[in-house]
């Protein structure tokens, strides 16, 4: 497998540790941002395949977030993995919370991404990144790319 660059946003070291360790072992390529700011940055700096971000301090400013990123240059379309607490909202909309599944993908308006939801497992992490990998990279586009997972 070639060498996938991967973007982790979180306050938290031991969650960016443990995504790492995790990512790391199936060749993933890590860079780590402690926080947005930093991770914005990141982003104007470096192409990603993906980015892994934890729900930041409030929806509002995920929502922020997201916006920001869909549009620098390049970012329109790559992948973005929301990392959410259970008992806490996904995003602030304006339009009523609906039940949502652990782990899925919201694909709505101007808003695509994917979520997972705290505490998860090894092969729940590995198993969402395939899924994404598998929606956006292995299209039958001429220029998509195929990746491999292993172990799960």
């Amino acid at each position: 497998m070639g060498q996938f660059k991967v973007l982790v946003i979180g306050e938290s070291a031991a969650l960016r540790q443990h995504i790492n360790f995790v990512l790391s072992q199936q060749r993933f390529i890590i860079i780590e941002a402690s926080d947005i700011h930093t991770g914005l940055e990141k982003i104007q700096e470096e192409s990603f395949y993906l980015i892994i971000v934890d729900n930041l301090v409030s929806p509002s400013s995920t929502m922020d977030f997201l916006q920001k990123v869909r549009k620098i240059s390049g970012y329109s379309a790559v992948p973005i993995l929301l990392i959410k607490e259970e008992s806490s909202p996904l995003l602030e909309t304006g339009v009523s919370v609906i039940p949502l599944p652990p782990n899925g993908r919201i694909a709505a308006d101007n808003l695509d991404f994917y979520y997972i939801t705290k505490p998860f497992s090894m092969f729940a992490l590995n198993s969402m990144v395939k899924k994404i990998f598998q929606d956006i990279y292995t299209a039958s586009s001429p220029d998509s790319r195929s990746i491999t997972l292993t172990g799960s």
